[in-house]
């Protein structure tokens, strides 16, 4: 995990930004990933926490598609 002291990338920075602008303009982003937290991220590689609810599961207790569907299309 980053040490909160380190400075963000831009890279970091822009992801933050990034999700800043597309959480608020899109429902399902907002109901899905508003918990998401950018730990670390340069150029070609993002690492990200995501705490998995009840929201989040198919009824097998799996990650529902939908959710990793929505985490490949947030750009």
């Amino acid at each position: 995990m980053a040490d909160i002291s380190t400075p963000k990338s831009a890279e970091h920075q822009h992801i933050e930004a990034l999700l800043a602008k597309q959480l608020p303009s899109s429902p399902i982003y907002a109901f899905l990933l508003s918990d998401v937290k950018v730990i670390l991220a340069t150029k070609g590689h993002v690492v990200s926490r995501l705490p998995m609810t009840k929201n989040h599961m198919n009824s097998k207790g799996g990650i529902h598609g939908s959710v990793s569907a929505t985490i490949v299309d947030c750009k």
